[in-house]
């Protein structure tokens, strides 16, 4: 829910099988303040709509009070979306490095994205027989080092991008 989120980044976040994927609201102004919002090396999973649009009370509303309704809109024009997978939900917004596959997450409860040259499974690293087109796919610009070797010097996307648990690719990375 944005209401005056100003530059509110979600960045390798996952979000999986919800109606919606925002749901903008107004100041208690009435004013539209969501500018400067970013999702990027993100996972949309199951997302079956951009933005509610149903007609909310209190605490909903602005307006305390439980007859007064405010109804969701569209402000994705105040997010920037990029080098974010969209999956089995509403179809890609287009935007920068953005893509629409299967992550190869692997089960329905753990969200690794799996991989040939590894994907930790909490316990060991374990080779799949498929690899997500998420590796390497995050912003080049965003950090990486945290990922083990070999990794492709790129960024992973979803929740386990820059992190001692990010999928392992084919790259050939000479530190970590």
């Amino acid at each position: 829910y944005l209401r005056n989120s100003t530059n509110t980044t979600f960045k390798n976040c996952i979000f999986v099988n919800s109606t919606n994927l925002f749901r903008f609201g107004k100041s208690t102004s009435g004013s539209d303040e969501n500018s400067g919002t970013v999702l990027r090396n993100c996972i949309l999973y199951g997302i079956r709509n951009q933005y509610e649009t149903n007609d909310r009370a209190y605490p909903w509303t602005y307006v305390r009070d439980t007859l007064t309704k405010e109804t969701g809109y569209n402000d994705l024009e105040d997010v920037a979306i990029t080098y974010t997978d969209f999956f089995d939900g509403f179809a890609m917004i287009p935007g920068t490095g953005n893509i629409s596959t299967d992550p190869l997450f692997a089960s329905t409860t753990d969200f690794h994205i799996r991989s040939q040259s590894g994907r930790w499974n909490g316990t060991t690293w374990i080779n799949d027989d498929v690899t997500s087109s998420c590796i390497d796919a995050g912003d080049p610009a965003d950090n990486y080092s945290g990922e083990p070797c070999p990794h492709g010097n790129r960024i992973n996307m979803g929740a386990y991008g820059n992190t001692i648990e990010a999928s392992k690719s084919f790259g050939t990375s000479s530190f970590r």
